[in-house]
């Protein structure tokens, strides 16, 4: 069988999308599955991630979000349309696995005539308007219904509202054209199901249950918390500084490291400076993943203060893989991977004394972080094995096929 899967790339960094595919391409490869990536890029010079380079090709589109990107989205570039025909023709699919995809109706045409399924990784794929009604109220619950309004209201005008939301919508043509839709969380398939796109199916992500050799430099250095991501308002890193700074008033060799970089690098710095921890908070910027392992091996804890709804972290994964307790905001998919005190500790989104506290618990019981640290890597190898998400993607495949 061949897959062809198809994703974008906008940053010159990773993240929990290519991450997994990193992963799957050599998972379906081990069964036998004959893989090409195809990726549109808004970056001309771009590297690719995969093991081996015959198994990517990288096509140049400009970014979804300037003027000719908004253009060529709602309606159809026809320079990309041959693009990926010629690859189709080049490689003849048996399956078209999509995943976050810019210019989704050129690349459904594109592939009209070959079986589709749809991975989505995030909630702002299924509902491009969430981020803004989420900027507008953390708490919004905008789950597709739009009405002039709502659009006036978070500063849409009504053109844009008929012609972008209404008239030339992705998932009018997605609900005819792609077959069946996957989702890492049932938080997001809940999400998927309200506005309509049917057949959903909940496929968690999987982790490699081995650990990457680590050298101990000092084991009993473990007192630093680790968080791990962009950094960004939605990530929650400016909480995560006020919550570690109210803990740092109780114990002066309590560490923090985040490693990362974004827009508000320069602020949370600053930030950490005022409230008089920049001593005691270690900025790494971005670490390739593969170089994670040590600051996850000698960690306490993992935070993953996040205040925007995340589907389905896999820096949550990587905690439990390293026997690491996790520590989080109840938001999305995350109360579906860290059970409340037995794999981690989840704490209301925006609370951050109760962030500090859960802190606290990890820090000052290292025994009990260890069981649930422990429980995790069990949590983990039961229900997020390699073996089992590859089965059912395969089995989906076929299925496929037979239509």
């Amino acid at each position: 069988m061949k897959v062809l899967l198809i994703t974008s790339a906008s940053a010159p960094h990773i993240g929990g999308e290519e991450v997994y595919l990193e992963k799957l391409v050599p998972a379906l490869e081990e069964r036998g599955i004959q893989v090409r990536v195809l990726v549109l890029s808004t970056i001309k010079h771009i590297t690719s991630n995969y093991t081996q380079d015959s198994q990517v090709s990288f096509i140049y589109v400009h970014n979804p979000y300037t003027y000719c990107g908004l253009f060529e989205r709602n309606i159809i570039s026809p320079s990309l349309y041959r693009k990926i025909r010629r690859e189709i023709r080049t490689f003849t699919p048996d399956v078209v696995h999509l995943h976050t995809v810019f210019f989704l109706k050129t690349v459904l045409f594109a592939a009209y005539h070959i079986p589709k399924v749809q991975t989505f990784h995030e909630v702002s794929i299924i509902l491009p308007l969430y981020p803004l009604f989420f900027a507008e109220d953390p708490n919004t619950d905008y789950v597709g219904e739009l009405d002039f309004k709502k659009g006036k209201r978070i500063g849409l005008k009504y053109r844009t509202l008929f012609i972008d939301h209404y008239l030339l919508s992705d998932h009018r043509i997605s609900k005819r054209i792609t077959k069946l839709f996957l989702c890492p969380s049932n938080y997001l398939a809940d999400v998927a199901k309200k506005v309509g796109l049917t057949p959903t199916i909940h496929l968690p992500y999987f982790q490699d249950a081995d650990r990457a050799e680590v050298i101990h430099e000092n084991k009993s250095d473990n007192e630093y918390f680790l968080f791990v991501g962009r950094l960004e308002t939605i990530k929650g890193a400016d909480q995560l500084l006020r919550a570690f700074s109210l803990l740092k008033k109780q114990y002066e060799k309590a560490r923090l490291i985040i490693a990362g970089d974004g827009t508000q690098s320069l602020e949370l710095k600053l930030l950490s400076k005022k409230l008089g921890i920049d001593a005691h908070v270690d900025f790494l910027g971005w670490v390739d993943n593969s170089k994670l392992s040590v600051y996850y091996e000698n960690a306490r804890g993992i935070i993953i203060p996040s205040i925007y709804p995340e589907v389905s972290p896999l820096v949550a994964f990587e905690a439990m893989r390293y026997n690491k307790p996790v520590i989080a905001y109840s938001v999305g998919g995350l109360p579906e991977i860290v059970q409340q005190r037995e794999t981690g500790l989840l704490v209301e989104r925006g609370d951050i004394q109760g962030l500090s506290d859960a802190c606290q618990q990890i820090y000052t019981n290292p025994t009990y972080a260890q069981q649930l640290g422990d429980a995790g890597r069990k949590y983990l190898e039961k229900h997020y094995t390699k073996k089992e998400h590859v089965d059912r993607l395969i089995a989906i495949y076929e299925s496929l096929c037979k239509l």
